[in-house]
């Protein structure tokens, strides 16, 4: 199976033992789910780490908006599963806010792979995604960003590179230079550098 990736430069692992992290059905009411994931979430999660595993080895433009990445457990998987893992990488889903670090989208999905033991999940941070998505016109009429918000995405990196935060850089070392470049290129397109 193909996963499609948006914004590859956009994801890095967030902790599972986070207090983000949080069964969300004890907040809905009622539950939105009444059970598990048919056929469980390990074997998506391991689709979800093969997958995240090649976007951090691969050697990709910071600003590159979609790539596709072989997963080869997938294809055994059942249709809830490949679902799931199909729409995972896609721009909107598993999103943090940033500096904020409060859900956008992903609170199940995210709490599937902790109850199935993962010590972290692959997520995006919404600001980083933009820049991204932002950079390429866009049909629907949102522009570019402007000055106010590439200084917003510098307040994002400052944020990544503070105390509060030191198991996230931990894990995904090169995230902060991932920033550093998105930053960068979108200073040179405003006349900054």
């Amino acid at each position: 199976m193909k996963v499609q990736v948006d914004a590859p430069a956009a994801w890095f692992l967030l902790p599972a033992s986070e207090a983000i992290v949080t069964d969300p059905d004890l907040d809905d009411d009622p539950p939105r789910y009444a059970g598990q994931l048919r056929g469980g979430w390990g074997a998506v999660g391991d689709c979800i780490f093969e997958v995240m595993t090649a976007i951090d080895s691969a050697s990709l433009d910071p600003l590159e908006l979609t790539v596709e990445i072989q997963c080869a457990g997938a294809d055994d998987l059942n249709s809830d599963q490949q679902r799931v893992i199909d729409s995972w990488f896609r721009l909107g889903e598993l999103e943090l806010s940033a500096p904020e670090a409060r859900w956008c989208e992903g609170r199940h999905r995210s709490w599937g792979l902790k109850a199935a033991g993962f010590a972290a999940i692959p997520v995006q941070l919404a600001p980083v995604s933009d820049a991204i998505r932002f950079w390429y016109p866009d049909p629907t009429g949102w522009g570019p960003l402007d000055r106010e918000s590439v200084d917003a995405l510098e307040e994002v990196r400052d944020w990544w590179h503070g105390d509060p935060i030191a198991t996230w850089r931990a894990i995904n070392p090169c995230y902060g230079q991932r920033l550093d470049a998105i930053i960068r290129h979108w200073r040179v397109r405003l006349g900054q550098l």
